[in-house]
């Protein structure tokens, strides 16, 4: 377990029927903290059920046992769930007052819904509808003054309580990831501080993967491994995207075989782009896949490259065509990391905050256009960071929705290329030295004219993403060679059949795979400017 990340412990309280439970277990799970339920520690501590315990011995007896285990938790460093009628008890109610308690609140036709279904309940055998209605009324008044926060629970999954429990007490944000392979994405300022809760428990050495520049930032990171008892290897490599190699993998590999990394072991990464791609390709390759856990520092990584579970190298062939998918551990997105991002990296990061922005969540857009000012890396990690986390972690939500309904890139998930076919294409004519969030932009910018001249979009549309990329000091042109581009395109990993394969806006605004014939393609780009014929 990790070191609690605020005041503890936490204390939920509400009326039978409100998720408390479900809701405690899940927030601890999150967190890596322990969790406690009181009736349930009560019936591990007496031998008997809760509704042995109220037949036999009476209420009274029970809220003594109640008080007296919630009493015991003073120093408990985790999260602990009360009964609904705890907080009738006097002795419960002032230690409460001193403590971070929490009302999950919810509207009654939920509550009565939920409670029908249970039986074990005592106090809601009989007509539990209107006896809910009378422990509301009496209620209700105790939970609002003892409560420092209040929460709504509803017929959605705990999960979104958790989030907004996350949200209020912590100013992180809750991403879960699904689908076949499960795992969280938490952003915010100190989310690194649970990266020891998330390390496997059985793991004994862990691989640290880090770019040169990042040696001594990735120090405290080395230092939270060996505190948990695992043996630290580092691995370095060059910074920039050349580090994507055959020859670094091997050299990976030879050395994880030489300090006998097993398959209970862990891969950190903690970089970029290129650290996570690189990291998470040499997990996949490790005895068949081991587990790996991505600390992106990188408004590129953060959003795109640490998400979704694809890895890859490069070849003298194209970018990523070599690569595997192997979907992380956890995701821990420590905003503090940006603090020291050079401008136009950061400013290359949110090309793919506003891609996801054109494809799936217009509100990411319309903060971007009112507050124009968080192009600027000092303002978005300074007085800007409420608003930088509110559209990194919109961003994050719509590749965590994506990517959990289509994992594998067998049909949806292809429209998170937006912008990047004629972004990777520059990319290989620019031999890597474009950074690839200026590529996506101009990528972007490319596709929605390409869109327009196909009838798909509007003139204001395309406008829309030359002046959103430009806003924050993204390029929206270049000029090259022409027949470098269209062999770069043509090595894509979407052709098909000879024709180009392009993630385009449709009439409906939503994204669509369009084949496009190469001659179209290059017209426009001649039309464009981007080169001559």
């Amino acid at each position: 377990m990790t070191d609690f990340p605020s005041e503890a412990p936490w204390y939920l309280i509400g009326l039978p029927g409100s998720g408390k439970s479900k809701v405690g277990f899940n927030l601890a799970a999150v967190l890596r903290v322990p969790h406690i339920d009181i009736d349930t520690e009560i019936e591990r501590k007496t031998g008997r059920t809760v509704a042995e315990i109220f037949r036999d011995e009476g209420r009274e007896r029970f809220r003594e046992l109640e008080a007296q285990a919630i009493l015991e938790t003073a120093d408990f460093p985790g999260v602990v769930s009360l009964g609904g009628g705890a907080i009738e008890t006097d002795a419960v109610a002032g230690f409460l007052r001193d403590q971070t308690v929490i009302w999950v609140d919810a509207d009654f036709d939920v509550l009565v819904a939920r409670v029908a279904r249970s039986n074990r309940r005592p106090l809601l055998q009989e007509d539990p509808e209107a006896q809910l209605a009378e422990l509301k009324a009496r209620r209700d008044p105790i939970y609002a003054r003892l409560a420092n926060y209040r929460v709504t629970s509803s017929n959605a999954p705990a999960e979104r309580v958790v989030q907004q429990i996350i949200s209020m007490l912590l100013g992180w944000e809750y991403t879960p990831v699904k689908g076949s392979h499960r795992y969280n994405v938490l952003t915010g300022v100190g989310t690194t501080d649970l990266l020891k809760g998330y390390l496997p428990r059985e793991a004994t050495r862990a691989l640290l993967v880090y770019p040169e520049s990042l040696h001594d930032a990735s120090r405290p990171i080395a230092k939270v491994l060996g505190e948990a008892g695992v043996t630290v290897t580092d691995f370095s490599h060059v910074d920039g995207e050349r580090a994507k190699s055959i020859e670094t993998v091997v050299e990976a590999w030879d050395l994880l075989g030489e300090v006998g990394l097993g398959r209970r072991d862990v891969v950190v990464t903690f970089g970029g782009g290129v650290t996570t791609d690189l990291g998470g390709f040499i997990a996949a390759s490790w005895l068949r896949g081991i587990r790996v856990i991505h600390l992106p520092t990188t408004l590129l990584a953060m959003v795109d490259a640490a998400l979704g579970g694809k890895t890859g190298i490069d070849t003298p062939a194209g970018k990523n065509l070599v690569g595997a998918f192997h979907d992380p551990h956890v995701v821990l997105v420590d905003l503090l990391t940006l603090g020291s991002l050079p401008q136009a990296e950061y400013a290359a990061g949110l090309a793919e905050v506003i891609k996801t922005g054109f494809i799936d969540d217009p509100k990411i857009l319309q903060i971007i256009s009112d507050h124009p000012e968080i192009g600027s890396a000092v303002w978005a990690t300074g007085e800007g960071l409420r608003t930088l986390t509110e559209i990194v972690s919109r961003s994050i939500a719509v590749k965590a929705r994506v990517v959990s309904s289509d994992r594998l890139e067998g049909g949806l998930r292809e429209i998170l290329n937006y912008g990047h076919t004629m972004g990777h294409a520059i990319e290989r004519a620019e031999q890597y030295t474009m950074r690839h969030g200026e590529a996506v932009a101009i990528g972007s910018v490319f596709a929605a004219h390409l869109a327009h001249s196909l009838g798909l979009i509007p003139e204001s549309v395309v406008a829309e993403h030359e002046e959103t990329f430009a806003a924050v000091g993204l390029p929206t042109r270049y000029r090259g060679q022409i027949h470098v581009l269209m062999e770069g395109l043509r090595s894509d990993k979407k052709v098909r059949q000879g024709s180009l394969r392009f993630v385009l806006l449709g009439e409906d605004g939503r994204p669509t795979v369009r084949e496009v014939s190469p001659n179209a393609v290059e017209k426009l780009a001649v039309d464009m400017g981007m080169g001559e014929k």
